[in-house]
């Protein structure tokens, strides 16, 4: 959509969600080997980054999809 609509940010925005991709595979894979647990950062990291990359990234592009 966001290239349909021509937003200028679609670049930057497909990075921030393959870094977040990439981070979360690594912790998956740290996870699976006993080397990581499930933790209060990792819960507070992952709600601060869907919350701010909602709140401020993404409304950046909402006017273009209208």
């Amino acid at each position: 959509m966001m290239l349909k609509a021509n937003y200028p940010g679609f670049k930057e925005h497909k990075i921030e969600h393959e870094n977040l991709t990439n981070k979360v595979i690594e912790f998956q894979r740290s996870f699976k080997k006993g080397e990581s647990l499930i933790s209060m950062d990792l819960m507070v990291f992952l709600k601060d980054w869907l919350l701010n990359h909602i709140e401020g990234t993404d409304k950046k592009y909402k006017d273009k999809l209208s």
